[in-house]
């Protein structure tokens, strides 16, 4: 009788796959999104990823990097809904005050299809003020990328 490679003591592809790297379905339920449009976005370039085969394969860091911006630590990502309830101001103003990551004094995330999809420690980080800077009745918190001396927001 044959062995089988896990009788053989020998891990299945399964066991070994990279967590970072997703399906196009396992992409969509991280994102609240129809796996359509997340085909549809891949194919157009919009989402990065790429073809094996036939299949779409995602990194999950490259998707969490485009849309909170690089060297924003891992967190969740929240809708335009879930963000504004989070932070506690009404849907419109997270609307907009939405932009692509590095728009200084606007809250960073993309806007996939129809929805804008935000990274909350992103978001946490635009909305801290600089360390040292007192934040009180009559301060603002200037974003990080419009202190000077910053390089250029890119």
């Amino acid at each position: 009788m044959a062995r089988s490679a896990r009788d053989a003591g020998v891990p299945a592809a399964e066991d070994t796959r990279d967590p970072d790297i997703l399906t196009t379905e396992e992409l969509a339920a991280r994102l609240g999104l129809d796996v359509q449009t997340v085909l549809h976005l891949a194919a157009a370039g919009v989402l990065p990823g790429g073809r094996a085969g036939r299949r779409w394969l995602f990194s999950w860091t490259a998707v969490y990097t485009w849309i909170a911006g690089p060297g924003v630590p891992d967190g969740e990502i929240l809708s335009t809904r879930q963000l504004a309830r989070r932070i506690g101001v009404d849907i419109q103003v997270v609307r907009r005050a939405a932009a692509p990551p590095g728009t200084p004094g606007k809250l960073p995330g993309r806007q996939v299809g129809k929805k804008w999809l935000f990274a909350i420690e992103a978001v946490r980080r635009e909305l801290s003020p600089p360390a040292g800077r007192p934040v009180g009745p009559g301060t603002r918190p200037v974003p990080a990328a419009a202190q000077p001396g910053s390089p250029p927001a890119g």
